[in-house]
């Protein structure tokens, strides 16, 4: 259990004199040790004589009985292996050798949709330092780290969902309880581009659900799961057949409350203030991430200009489980719990005539980030600013008597400003009792600004027939410079 064996057959070396010869024997094999453990001492100069014998001991390539045995010892000297990192490599996060290392594995960084596929690329060539379980240093690069998630738009889901309104169930109990429910069932679940019907299973999901009841001539309490335009909490039951027709619908939706889309929302509405105020209350995941559930609260005040012409305005906060603007972070790159968000949305809807109507949304947030100081190389970040908006054009009888004719502009939620600070270390001290870490400060505006133009044509054929076609142009898509995506759709409808 303390001995090894290496080469001594053949071996190349000096002779006396500056010649060469090829020689055998054990005191040709005993150098070989002795020489790896040299150079294991002037590579790892931190670590003491006894971790650098083990290492070299634990790396040994096992010969003979499996394990240590009597002939072989721990097995033949492998200078390569006790080389490169043993057991668990992790990173330091308090600039010790010792105390909490997080496993480089385990230490992932993805920012979200809103800071754009390109803001990883800063750490490329940022290397950071990593200890082994004998505290040996190597160096990474950071950038194998860090990702990006380059974009929301799912083109699958936009075909299969183009001008395909979900089968609402509308239920009346009295003249003050509403309910709404879409189920599917999954004998025939299958869609355009297809996901195949799960076998033996007759039953129906329930994928939303809405109950309103009135509580007065006033007063009027909601609550729903999964149900995309409650969540939205900006848009209304006439809104629904224009998040139909649009190809990308999440440009249409509230980008914060988004972040809980697939989870429950409470809303209250009264009249108050000369208009109408809804007080909300919402939690879950977005489903692109459903490991982590946000909460979060929302006011707004509308006006009812007439029947068709209205405007809100809107204040909220979301809260975040371990996230920032979706961003996830894990090991030596978390996030601390509870990030917050404040947010303000303004909106119109105005009737020029019978025939035209213009949308228009908009949104600011300002993101304070909760952070892990002790735990994580994320030291401070500043405040993160987000916008997003979105405007439309809708013509009703522009070319046939009940066409509808739409064009849309729109920018996905996107980081305007802000930055986080990383304290990185980048290689031991002088006397190799610490680290030394360097501070790196990471710009998180988006290099690229997503500028979405649609255009959407509908024509009804007949009473169970229906034409819709539209194309989607996306310049910077994912917020990165210079990349674009257009895509068009076609759908031809009859029920039968």
């Amino acid at each position: 259990d303390w001995c090894m064996v290496a080469p001594d057959e053949d071996i190349f070396t000096t002779t006396t004199g500056g010649g060469y010869a090829t020689v055998s024997g054990t005191s040709f094999a005993a150098p070989q040790v002795a020489g790896a453990l040299a150079i294991l001492k002037q590579e790892f100069p931190n670590l003491t004589a006894a971790q650098i014998v083990s290492r070299l001991l634990t790396t040994a390539t096992d010969l003979g009985t499996p394990g240590i045995d009597a002939i072989y010892g721990h097995g033949l000297i492998n200078l390569a292996a006790a080389s490169n990192p043993v057991g668990v490599t992790g990173i330091s996060t308090t600039g010790l050798l010792t105390g909490y290392h997080a496993a480089i594995t385990d230490s992932k960084l993805t920012y979200g949709n809103a800071f754009g596929g390109s803001v990883a690329s800063a750490f490329n060539g940022v290397s950071v330092l990593v200890l082994d379980s004998y505290n040996a240093a190597f160096t990474t690069s950071l950038g194998n780290q860090v990702g990006a998630t380059s974009s929301a738009f799912n083109a699958r889901r936009a075909v299969s969902k183009f001008d395909r309104p979900d089968e609402r169930e509308e239920l009346s109990f009295g003249s003050k309880t509403h309910v709404g429910f879409v189920t599917e069932s999954n004998q025939d679940s299958t869609h355009f581009l297809g996901d195949k019907p799960r076998e033996n299973d007759t039953g129906m999901n329930f994928t939303s659900f809405s109950l309103t009841q009135s509580i007065s001539a006033t007063d009027e309490g909601s609550v729903h799961y999964k149900d995309s335009q409650a969540l939205a909490l900006g848009f209304s039951e006439g809104d629904r057949q224009r998040m139909d027709r649009a190809i990308n619908k999440d440009a249409l939706t509230n980008p914060y409350a988004s972040f809980a889309s697939q989870g429950f929302a409470s809303v209250y509405k009264t009249k108050a203030l000369g208009g109408t105020v809804k007080v909300a209350g919402f939690y879950g995941n977005n489903d692109v991430d459903s490991e982590a559930n946000n909460f979060g609260t929302q006011a707004e005040l509308g006006y009812n200009i007439d029947k068709e012409t209205n405007a809100f305005l809107q204040l909220g906060t979301l809260f975040e489980e371990n996230r920032v603007l979706g961003s996830k972070g894990t090991g030596a790159l978390a996030f601390g719990n509870g990030t917050s968000t404040v947010y303000m949305g303004v909106g119109s809807k105005l009737a020029l005539d019978n025939n035209v109507t213009i949308h228009a949304n908009g949104y600011a947030g300002m993101t304070n980030p909760n952070l892990d100081t002790n735990n994580s190389l994320i030291k401070s970040a500043s405040e993160i600013i987000t916008s997003s908006f979105n405007a439309a054009v809708e013509k009703v009888g522009s070319f046939m008597k009940r066409d509808i004719l739409g064009f849309g502009l729109s920018q996905p939620l996107r980081v305007e400003s802000g930055s986080m600070q990383f304290d990185i270390p980048v290689q031991l001290n002088s006397d190799y009792t610490a680290l030394v870490n360097r501070s790196f400060t990471q710009d998180l505006s988006a290099q690229g600004r997503e500028i979405d133009v649609e255009v959407n044509y509908a024509l009804p054929v007949g009473k169970d027939e229906s034409i819709a076609t539209g194309a989607l142009y996306r310049m910077d898509a994912g917020h990165v410079s210079g990349k674009t995506d257009i895509m068009g759709v076609m759908r031809w409808s009859k029920k039968f």
